[in-house]
């Protein structure tokens, strides 16, 4: 197994793409630590199913937006495993999930829900990033991976705390990048490539981030970093690989 004795933390792993990249990251041998804020029988039926595997787990409770429960989440991370290799910045929220609307453009949004959105959407993964890089530059290794989304790139009209929280992941992701390529650590942004079908709307599978989530963990990208994978055309170039193989 190419992550065996690999350390992970994925945030928001209660479901969609969390819970199916902590089941990818398990099931490729590594031990993960799960992290969400809500949805207790989820994430019980998680750490059954990554158990089930024969993975090592557990759920670190936490908001991704507060400093002091990030530092308790990584603690708790390295009391019990001694390391940390991997860390999947995927909690987010999203416009329709948060605020029960499709568009809530800037004259129509409440400045405290701005804040919440960007606190779990960009701050989350800063706290983290730094929270786990003084480990990782110990190792001298690791790789964080940024879950991000078409909205980094394009305008999206009436989703502008969603689109500029994940343009704002973007910089932060290749700025990192290069803040600590010279620790032999990882930094990437990962976008699913359209979107993904968590709540039964339509889209894209869940699991469609997979694969190059499993690949950005593991030593097979170790030349890589400071760089915006989409998933859909990753994937398609994987398969075309195979098959002229």
């Amino acid at each position: 197994m190419k992550l065996k004795d690999k350390v992970a933390i994925v945030t928001g792993a209660c479901q969609g793409m969390g819970r199916l990249m902590a089941l990818g990251l398990a099931g490729a041998g590594a031990r993960v630590v799960v992290n969400d804020i809500q949805g207790e029988k989820a994430i019980e039926d998680l750490l059954v199913a990554i158990n089930e595997l024969g993975g090592e787990t557990f759920y670190a409770r936490g908001d991704v937006a507060s400093e002091e429960d990030v530092q308790k989440i990584v603690a708790a991370t390295l009391a019990a495993f001694g390391r940390i290799d991997i860390l999947v910045n995927n909690a987010g929220l999203r416009t329709i999930a948060y605020l029960g609307r499709d568009s809530c453009p800037v004259l129509e949004m409440e400045v405290k829900d701005w804040d919440r959105m960007l606190a779990v959407n960009l701050r989350g993964p800063f706290l983290l990033s730094k929270a786990v890089l003084p480990q990782m530059i110990k190792q001298q290794q690791g790789s964080i991976i940024n879950i991000t989304s078409g909205a980094a790139h394009k305008a999206v009209p009436g989703k502008s705390a969603y689109s500029a929280s994940k343009h704002g992941l973007e910089g932060l992701t290749k700025s990192l990048a290069g803040e600590v390529s010279r620790f032999n650590i990882r930094v990437n942004a990962l976008e699913p490539g359209g979107r993904v079908d968590v709540d039964d709307r339509g889209g894209l599978p869940a699991d469609v981030v997979v694969p190059a989530c499993l690949f950005l963990a593991s030593d097979e990208s170790q030349t890589l970093t400071g760089q915006s994978i989409i998933a859909t055309q990753w994937n398609k170039t994987q398969r075309s690989r195979s098959q002229n193989v």
